[in-house]
């Protein structure tokens, strides 16, 4: 049975698992991780890159991120950065913080951020921006970088 999807009008299939080289899973978590930030100008950046490397990519992979491309691609970019605002910051089953949906807002998040702080820390990974540290696209650019 589908499921409703944050894209509005849109449904999401079950997940199914797809089979990825390793290269093929730090390239996609790259790569999503990017098209997950927020869209600012280097958004288009992320759309090229993605172009780049979609041929080296499993096709179940590539046919999601072409949807999504072909949507980002016929919007402006403040039509884009409207919808992730709506999608990401005022729906909470949406939220990029992955503590949030362990703690919510309470005290007890912040032990968790500490959490991702540390983990990453531990890999040697250093932020190169101001972002609490459970933000999905960061960990998304951890993941394709280990």
């Amino acid at each position: 049975m589908p499921r409703v999807s944050f894209l509005k009008g849109r449904t999401l299939e079950p997940v199914r698992a797809v089979e990825c080289t390793p290269n093929q899973v730090r390239t996609s978590h790259m790569l999503i991780g990017a098209l997950l930030d927020y869209p600012e100008q280097n958004f288009q950046d992320a759309l090229l890159a993605y172009e780049e490397v979609r041929e080296d990519l499993p096709e179940e992979i590539a046919c999601a991120l072409d949807a999504f491309e072909e949507w980002a691609t016929s919007h402006s970019l403040r039509e884009v950065q409207e919808h992730y605002v709506d999608t990401f910051d005022h729906q909470r089953r949406c939220a990029l913080y992955l503590s949030y949906y362990l703690a919510g807002d309470t005290r007890l998040r912040g032990s968790a951020i500490l959490g991702f702080r540390e983990f990453a820390a531990a890999l040697g990974y250093e932020k190169q921006r101001d972002e609490l540290d459970d933000y999905l696209p960061l960990l998304l650019e951890l993941s394709g970088q280990s």
